[in-house]
């Protein structure tokens, strides 16, 4: 028992994920970090280092944002899955995650909000792109990467068998 406990704590990302609990957490995002380019709290920035950490790492298991997407706007609404490649997503996370903690290192060494603002304003304009146009910025990246030699294909099976079954429907 005690070992089924800590398997679940194991890093892991999913292959696949849906695409609509991904834009539902960009939605997310974008009203968490425009909360705080308004009030310039620091509890709304460690909110959003710990979202992209724990999707990071674990995937949707240990994320607010996540629960929020499947249980209270997908589940109700009877919405179907849209899968899309996890290795992509994943690498956006990391993206997220070195802006707020970018962010958040600036603002304690600095004392100012500055330079976090404008970090925060760029990361709210890849999350609105993500969640209003499914326009992920990241995962573009992350294919350009992939096909110019820098990330080896094997990373993402599936980001090719996804965009290829896309065209055809």
């Amino acid at each position: 028992m005690i070992s089924n406990a800590f398997r679940s704590l194991r890093p892991s990302y999913p292959d696949i994920v849906n695409e609509h609990v991904t834009r539902l957490v960009a939605a997310q995002v974008t009203m968490v970090a425009t909360l705080l380019l308004i009030s310039a709290q620091p509890v709304f920035l460690a909110y959003l280092m710990y979202e992209f950490l724990a999707r990071l790492l674990y995937g949707p298991r240990f994320s607010l944002m996540v629960l929020i997407a499947q249980r209270f706007i997908i589940a109700p609404a009877g919405i179907l899955m849209k899968p899309t490649a996890g290795p992509p997503k994943r690498f956006a996370q990391s993206i997220g995650l070195v802006f707020t903690l970018s962010a958040a290192l600036i603002w304690i060494t600095t004392g100012s909000f500055a330079t976090p603002f404008w970090l925060m304003f760029v990361l709210i304009s890849f999350a609105f792109l993500e969640a209003a146009f499914g326009l992920c910025a990241a995962c573009l990246m992350f294919n350009l990467m992939i096909r110019i030699g820098v990330i080896p294909e094997r990373v993402c099976v599936q980001c090719s068998n996804l965009s290829i079954s896309r065209r055809s429907a």
